[in-house]
């Protein structure tokens, strides 16, 4: 399609091939903004999982032990910090590797998909966990320290 100096040898490109040349630019053009999209989607929803995969078992387990747990909700609210990043960060990875690979859409979604809810899963436990273990110690008194003195003699009337 350069001219290179010579008229005569410069062609027209044909309407069909124009269109198709056009049509192949708007198909590229389509699959990376696609591409791009899912990449964003998959990024917001790793960060979902990390921040309530966190907040969720830190919120169940207080409802749980009636919240009790010493403060150890409020000790680990600094995690979403961190595991909002990396849950996002892995999605995205993820997703990276199967559009790059060219596994099939559906096949996309559901290993990603499977990754999120396996971290979701991962992460909701271990902050439950964590609530279980902040849990005060209670004491249970023995028989042998139970008093078996009766009230009336402690309180010197008879």
């Amino acid at each position: 399609r350069c001219c290179t100096g010579d008229r005569s040898k410069t062609t027209v490109p044909l309407k069909a091939e124009s269109e198709s040349h056009n049509h192949s630019c708007l198909s590229v053009l389509g699959h990376i903004a696609y591409g791009l999209w899912a990449q964003v989607v998959w990024i917001v929803v790793g960060g979902l999982v990390g921040f309530f995969g966190i907040w969720l078992g830190f919120l169940v387990g207080e409802k749980v032990w009636d919240g009790t747990s010493d403060g150890a909700g409020t000790a680990h609210s600094f995690v979403p910090i961190l595991t909002v990043p990396a849950c996002s960060g892995l999605s995205a990875m993820i997703a990276l590797i199967c559009q790059l690979s060219g596994v099939p859409a559906e096949t996309r979604i559901k290993v990603c998909g499977s990754v999120n809810v396996i971290t979701f899963l991962l992460l909701f436990g271990w902050s439950l966990l964590e609530m279980w273990k902040e849990q005060p110690t209670t004491t249970t008194s023995s028989p042998s320290t139970v008093s078996t003195v009766p009230n009336s003699v402690i309180s010197g009337s008879r």
